[in-house]
């Protein structure tokens, strides 16, 4: 785990606080952090050799995760950390600081994570693009007026200003679409409009997001996505799409449709395994 010199600010210190417990444990070293909006709850299950960690546990968790559990293993060579996303949109209006939306992501990088996979569900804007189906990001677009990157002109954890152009990773998302094939399934890429819940979004925004040159909506991933670009990881976000065009809006039904959708993503997540155990190797050699 790479050492954090002097921390300058407060996710600099809770991060390296963080690191500190973790020496004691005897969890693996990331190559991939797997968040979890939606979908893939049993994903966990699947891991090899795994153990829990109430995130309570680690010195300068912030509160919002602390009652979320990391769950360590692998799948097969892979080693890997599984998340909740618990998506703390409210982190930057009830006092606490930005950062904290998307902690985990900088806990991870540290450890030696190089790759952020990401599910969630999401709106479609475009016709063609229909409920039940499965997109991979190859952008976004920041719709929600927020960013967990606010004050860290002074952290060492990443640059002020992270290069998001490479953030969604082309090498990563072709892994993603031929591993789709082999569980039986097709992956479209899109461009999402990452939008800020928990309300969901009238015809007027989704008509804007569409004219944007977007093709769905998705809320709460911008944190996570940003926080991986300060955090030097790579990302690679697979989003159920539960909703098209027309649909009438109703949340039940939403949730249900990422429920159906779990398996498959836990079918793919699994499938990536040995392109991403190849793929990290590389970026040994790289660094």
């Amino acid at each position: 785990m790479s050492p954090i010199q002097a921390p300058a600010n407060a996710l600099d210190r809770s991060i390296a606080s963080a690191l500190v417990s973790l020496d004691d444990l005897s969890l693996c070293e990331p190559q991939v952090l797997i968040l979890l909006a939606t979908g893939a709850d049993l994903l966990p299950e699947r891991l090899d050799a795994p153990k829990t960690l109430k995130l309570s546990e680690l010195e300068g968790c912030p509160a919002g995760w602390a009652g979320t559990t990391l769950v360590a293993g692998s799948i097969g060579a892979l080693r890997v950390w599984v998340l909740e996303d618990c998506g703390m949109e409210e982190s930057s209006r009830d006092g606490s600081a930005g950062w904290e939306s998307a902690w985990p992501c900088w806990l991870a990088g540290r450890a030696g994570a190089k790759f952020l996979l990401h599910t969630s569900a999401g709106a479609s804007v475009d016709p063609d693009l229909t409920s039940g189906s499965i997109a991979v990001l190859t952008d976004h677009i920041n719709l929600s007026g927020t960013t967990p990157l606010c004050g860290l002109a002074t952290s060492q954890l990443g640059p002020m200003f992270p290069d998001l152009s490479q953030l969604h990773d082309t090498a990563l998302g072709a892994v993603a679409k031929g591993s789709a094939r082999k569980a039986g399934t097709e992956l479209t890429g899109v461009v999402a409009a990452c939008t800020l819940g928990p309300a969901l979004e009238t015809k007027a925004e989704r008509e804007f997001a569409k004219r944007s040159g977007c093709d769905i909506t998705v809320q709460a991933l911008q944190a996570p996505l940003l926080a991986a670009a300060h955090a030097g990881l790579r990302a690679c976000a697979l989003v159920a799409i539960v909703e098209q065009p027309g649909d009438r809006l109703d949340l039940v039904r939403l949730l249900q449709g990422a429920e159906r959708a779990a398996p498959v993503l836990e079918d793919i997540i699994v499938a990536m395994a040995p392109d991403l155990v190849a793929l990290s190797a590389e970026l040994e050699e790289i660094l």
